[in-house]
């Protein structure tokens, strides 16, 4: 029994850190409006969580390591490969397919890069 509550507080340390981290990149968005000196950190930000994913097809190795644990407690268990989506669904009690929530991931990091690059060349 001891090792599946070590193995749900590694799955729920992972779920904080992939949340603060979340909160970092929204805040930075919003953040390199107010200073503008931001908007290279916030694109060195955006650029960092989408290079972690390509080795792993696309998927967060934070999410990935999250279900890895969380299956070790219920075989059973699926994120559906989207951190965002899952707990959005379940905190929300919403419907929302991986591939939407993807989708919209998508269209924030292009217009997080877009606005990034327009406050750096107009300075």
């Amino acid at each position: 029994m001891e090792g599946m509550r070590r193995y749900e507080r590694y799955a729920d340390g992972i779920v904080a850190v992939h949340f603060v981290w979340t909160v970092v990149v929204f805040a930075g968005a919003v953040g390199m409006f107010f200073w503008h000196a931001y908007a290279p950190c916030e694109a060195i930000v955006v650029s960092v969580t989408l290079l972690a994913s390509l080795p792993f097809g696309g998927l967060c190795p934070l999410t990935m390591l999250e279900e890895r644990f969380r299956r070790k407690i219920d075989p059973s268990f699926r994120n559906g490969g989207s951190y965002m989506a899952f707990y959005i669904n379940k905190l929300f009690k919403t419907r929302f397919r991986v591939r939407t929530v993807n989708i919209a991931i998508g269209v924030f990091y292009t217009v997080i890069y877009a606005m990034a690059a327009y406050i750096i060349v107009r300075g």
